[in-house]
């Protein structure tokens, strides 16, 4: 009979057990887990803050940044298995959690108008399956932030807007991605704003100056001026200031695809 302290042994064989059987598994076999453990974080960071909070202690936003830079690649790659250990560990942090977030963002907008929960593979590209995956996965990263200044700090200390802007210049990936992460990014923006002022950091006149390492919002605009290039971080800030005078804050799509089309232009 195993002790207490045999728990981290446990969890070696079952990853262990895991890749054994990964070799066996079929392709279709391993998107059906990636999707089904996106739902179930995002899910789980919906509605309990504790599971959000445990993202740091497992490296989580790392594990749901690789499916994101990584694309089809990741699905061909055993590294999957850790992220469904550390989707399996989170949810198991829900129970007994009274704390919730209380979100009603629009994350789940991509995952019902794309089918992003289904376990069903057969007969769909691998390109479609890619889409889905990465617009569960920026979901995903979309609960596990809105109401969490930890986890927004944390998310752009991991080169979080990194990953996301880089995402952008792929003129290869599914417009609806590109777009989901431009609402992403303004989203992000927002947040890393009300993170300062929970901080007590003073808000930048504009902008446009707004780029100092100091700030969570200056760190965010940092990076978007660094991989955007001038030009196109002063478009996307006006765009941004153009969804946030909206009263109702629905983001403008045909402004978003215009951007877009500036960005492949560009490159």
């Amino acid at each position: 009979m195993m002790s207490a302290g045999d728990d981290g042994d446990a969890g070696s064989l079952s990853i262990e057990n895991d890749q054994v059987r990964y070799h066996l598994n079929t392709r279709e076999s391993r998107i059906s887990e990636i999707k089904q453990g996106l739902t179930v974080l995002e899910g789980c960071f919906l509605l309990s803050s504790k599971c959000s909070a445990t993202l740091s202690a497992i490296n989580g936003f790392k594990l749901i940044l690789n499916i994101l830079s990584e694309g089809p690649m990741y699905i061909n790659d055993a590294k999957y298995l850790h992220f469904k250990h550390a989707a399996h560990n989170i949810s198991n942090n829900k129970n007994g959690s009274s704390g919730s977030n209380n979100n009603n963002s629009n994350s789940s907008r991509s995952r019902s108008a794309n089918g992003g929960g289904s376990s069903q593979s057969n007969g769909v590209g691998l390109d479609k399956h890619m889409e889905e995956i990465q617009l569960l996965a920026l979901d995903t990263l979309e609960a596990a932030l809105h109401n969490s200044f930890s986890n927004i700090v944390l998310f752009c200390a991991e080169s979080g807007p990194d990953v996301i802007v880089t995402m952008l210049w792929n003129s290869a990936l599914a417009q609806s991605v590109r777009i989901k992460c431009i609402e992403f990014i303004i989203f992000l923006i927002k947040w890393a704003q009300e993170t300062d002022e929970q901080a007590g950091i003073a808000p930048a006149e504009s902008l446009h100056d707004c780029n100092s390492e100091e700030s969570t919002a200056g760190s965010v605009m940092n990076r978007i001026q660094v991989f955007l290039g001038a030009k196109l971080a002063s478009d996307f800030i006006d765009l941004y200031q153009k969804v946030s005078s909206k009263k109702d804050g629905v983001l403008d799509q045909h402004a978003i695809e215009q951007f877009i089309k500036r960005m492949d232009q560009r490159s």
